[in-house]
């Protein structure tokens, strides 16, 4: 590959890093990628015995790249697939883990959503996390991806930064894994490669400017700025963090690496033949200035009550949240989580939050698949085991055959794991996985693409 990279990025890299190490990069990018996965801490109970990633509890490397899309438990959210790198958050926040628990997160670029899972399970369901993603399409696969992690405290937003930051919410935490020239996905996306240019890098490099100057409003006095790529080149890492240190309003509290993570000036850069991660940069920095005020919305919307549904027949702790009915649907949150959501609706297109529970139908429920997802599912919910063929057909929208059993909702499963809903009416099962998140890969024959949107920092 070292043949076909580009002129100016080889020439590059030849002066970033000591001679004896240059010839061993390029190497490495004529290796495999490494297959990664980071598991759920609270839905995944069959973890394999697999290699540990040393600074992530929960990631694994795989020996090989197994078809996910035909593995239920993928469907389920027991695991995502995580580029090596991009799980360096974990312990680049360490320090500050506690004090995060409560506070109130932006995850700014959040597509495909390996930070902002990654963020659930390091903080847990009291912090609030906004996820922000202008793309539409990208948004999409965010909020999917969210649904199978099933947390009850995520906002979605598609809204640029400026929106975001003159909503007037302060943010303890702010993470900004930027749009990059990539250079850190050559050895696994060859797309990325011909796509460089110097002209390019610089590019990305004008547009991070952008979207830092832009949303430092939101950050609190105090707050936390987490600033990443998956790129090797200085003007796109270090250089924004000079940038800012310039300014006087921020201070340094990146910690040491972990053992085989380079330390640069300001933070941390992986690279392929030092570890088991592609490139990815990542610094945080505390912000000291002063915070810029906008006017407040205060004011939750009226409590109505909803007819014929009862929380506490879907969810664990039901007293935590208030039903809010949203057009035909009904959404559970927290005061804290639709406190945010007011605030947020001033100048900002929303997408989804809390739990989505379903919709109402004249006197009846109709669940939604979120819901099947929620860690706050009511665990007594009606479930039924498909095997691992009738999993699959489940999971492409297809007929399924299972026991008799009475009439109504079902849970469906596969090894204790929830995939969605089923309805039994009579002698027959209606399906209700959603369409658009169906298999449209051949399990019979595994043609097709593996279709995981695999987050390499991205």
């Amino acid at each position: 590959m070292k043949s076909n990279l580009p002129e100016a990025f080889k020439e590059r890299i030849i002066g970033q890093l000591p001679s004896d190490e240059s010839e061993r990069f390029f190497a490495s990018l004529q290796t495999t990628s490494p297959v990664t996965i980071r598991y759920h801490p609270n839905k995944c109970n069959n973890k394999q015995h697999l290699p540990e990633i040393p600074w992530c509890k929960e990631g694994r490397i795989l020996p090989v790249r197994p078809v996910f899309t035909l593995d239920p438990h993928f469907h389920a959210g027991n695991y995502y697939v995580q580029e090596a790198g991009s799980m360096l958050l974990e312990p680049l926040l360490s320090d500050y883990i506690e004090q995060l628990k409560n506070g109130l997160i932006l995850d700014l670029c959040a597509a495909p959503g390996g930070k902002s899972t990654h963020l659930l399970s390091l903080l847990g369901k009291d912090c609030t996390l906004v996820c922000n993603e202008i793309i539409p399409q990208r948004n999409k696969v965010l909020r999917h991806n969210l649904a199978k992690w099933g947390y009850p405290n995520t906002i979605v937003t598609q809204s640029n930064p400026s929106q975001i930051a003159t909503s007037g919410l302060k943010f303890d935490l702010i993470v900004v894994d930027a749009p990059c020239s990539g250079e850190g996905l050559f050895r696994k996306d060859p797309k990325a490669m011909m796509e460089w240019s110097p002209s390019q890098a610089q590019q990305c490099a004008i547009r991070q400017n952008s979207i830092l100057d832009e949303i430092l409003p939101a950050l609190k006095t105090g707050g936390l700025l987490l600033y990443s790529t998956c790129t090797y080149n200085p003007e796109e890492n270090d250089l924004q963090i000079q940038r800012l240190m310039e300014t006087g309003k921020f201070k340094l509290v990146t910690p040491n690496p972990p053992e085989t993570i380079k330390k640069t000036t300001y933070g941390w850069q992986a690279f392929p033949h030092l570890t088991t991660a592609e490139g990815f940069y990542c610094c945080l920095l505390e912000y000291t200035g002063e915070e810029q005020l906008f006017k407040k919305t205060e004011k939750l919307p009226k409590q109505r009550s909803v007819p014929f549904f009862n929380g506490s027949d879907w969810l664990e702790n039901a007293e935590k949240y208030i039903i809010y009915p949203e057009g035909e649907y009904l959404n559970a949150a927290t005061l804290e989580v639709k406190s945010a959501v007011v605030q947020l609706s001033t100048s900002c297109y929303l997408r989804s939050y809390g739990i989505i529970l379903g919709e109402m139908k004249g006197k009846n429920f109709v669940p939604s698949p979120e819901l099947a997802l929620s860690i706050e599912l009511k665990t007594s919910a009606p479930g039924i085991e498909l095997s691992h063929d009738e999993a699959i057909k489940y999971l492409r929208c297809e007929a399924i055959t299972a026991g008799s059993t009475e009439n109504g909702w079902h849970l469906i499963k596969f090894e204790s794991s929830p995939l969605g809903w089923a309805k039994h009416i009579g002698n027959r099962w209606n399906n209700y996985f959603p369409k658009d998140w169906r298999i449209l890969m051949n399990n019979t024959t595994n043609k097709g693409t593996d279709d995981v949107d695999n987050d390499g920092g991205l």
